[in-house]
């Protein structure tokens, strides 16, 4: 399982602090200009963070700032370059959290998955779930940072796409193309708040709203519902998630996985790339 609940990573820290447990660092994400929503109890605790965490930056840092798409995922490279800044080693247990419950946790998730890094768990239900069962928190996150030499390297299992790649394997077989954003969206039967996009949807894929897979509070739902949800994909296949842009797309990926899935896509462009370009296709309702 790859999501942990406060408990577990209490326990987690509490033998670190006894040298009786692997190194576990903990991460603080989240985005200035992101559509996810933060609970009023978030806003009530304004520069509140769980002890010992260390802000990662996904939309700077960690990010390819010359993509005209926002949130891009940086070179592996750069990557490795930036993750030594923070002083995160190869064999650290990674936590990450945000402060909306689950918005932009599972693409940090996702971001050190496809470079290799195997033991990254997301906190469910993030700093609003913390904050729920009134837990300490601090009013500073961890700057103390010892650069470390970290090493990305290449995942067979979990990889950011391009446009070609998704539009060379519209209707092929052995994949499912997957869209996050909500039904209306997927359907076309609202407009893209970004004027210059297109409404609809890829050919073939099929929509799965992200906030199916969590709760009100980010937190999942039961392990039979998210079963169901996945119920018509074959596991054998492999998945595209996509998005507006590539952030949501990686709580598919990760829940997928956490279901048994273990070829994982996402289309790091996602409908921002996709619907502002009158030479792909697109497709409206629902076939």
């Amino acid at each position: 399982m790859s999501f942990i609940n406060a408990n577990s990573l209490i326990k987690w820290q509490q033998q670190q602090h006894c040298n009786l447990g692997n190194k576990v660092r903990v991460l603080f994400t989240s985005m200035s200009g992101s559509t996810g929503v933060r609970k009023d109890l978030v806003k009530q605790h304004p520069n509140s963070y769980i002890a010992d965490s260390t802000f990662f930056d996904l939309e700077t840092q960690f990010a390819d700032t010359n993509s005209a798409i926002s949130n891009t995922m940086c070179s592996k490279s750069h990557f490795q370059i930036e993750a030594q800044k923070l002083g995160i080693n190869n064999d650290d247990t990674l936590v990450i959290y945000d402060d909306y419950g689950n918005f932009c946790a599972s693409r940090v998730w996702f971001m050190f998955k496809s470079v290799g890094h195997k033991n990254v768990y997301v906190l469910d239900g993030g700093l609003l779930r913390w904050l729920s069962l009134s837990l300490p928190v601090v009013n500073k996150l961890n700057i103390n940072l010892r650069a470390s030499e970290y090493t990305a390297a290449e995942s067979t299992q979990f990889q950011f796409v391009a446009t070609d790649y998704v539009f060379e394997r519209i209707n092929a077989p052995n994949y499912h193309i997957i869209d996050a954003r909500a039904l209306q969206r997927f359907t076309g039967q609202i407009p893209e708040a970004r004027k210059h996009l297109r409404s609809g949807h890829i050919p073939s894929s099929s929509s799965l709203h992200y906030a199916q897979l969590q709760n009100e509070n980010g937190e999942l739902v039961a392990y039979n519902q998210l079963t169901e949800l996945f119920t018509h994909y074959d596991k054998e296949n492999t998945l595209i998630m996509t998005c507006g842009s590539g952030v949501t797309a990686c709580i598919l990926a990760h829940v997928a996985y956490t279901l048994g899935f273990d070829k994982l896509r996402v289309y790091d462009g996602s409908w921002s790339e996709w619907g502002a370009s009158a030479h792909l296709p697109i497709e409206t309702g629902i076939a």
